[in-house]
């Protein structure tokens, strides 16, 4: 269900508070995956969690007025190797 236009887009105070004080030796980690992408974030690299690791991602303009979550693969795909018998 989408956000209705009068509220505006959705951004954590926190995260918002860590980007305008954003220096670029400094990482930046959020777990606010619903948060939307704004102006102010773009050029600038964040550490998203997915539920187990930190994703880097680094902003660009094109992704302006997106979720955070719709970014990056969240469920990881797992392939099965296959295994040389001995006794062939």
């Amino acid at each position: 269900m989408a956000r209705s236009k009068w509220k505006g887009p959705y951004i954590n105070k926190k995260l918002l508070e860590s980007i305008k004080n954003y220096k670029k030796n400094k990482q930046i980690f959020t777990n606010s995956r619903n948060s939307t992408i704004i102006p102010i974030f773009v050029n600038k690299t964040i550490n998203v969690h997915n539920g187990k690791i930190y994703q880097k991602l680094k902003i660009i303009e094109i992704w302006l007025d997106i979720n955070l979550e719709s970014l990056f693969l969240l469920v990881r795909i797992f392939l099965s190797k296959k295994i040389k018998s001995k006794y062939v």
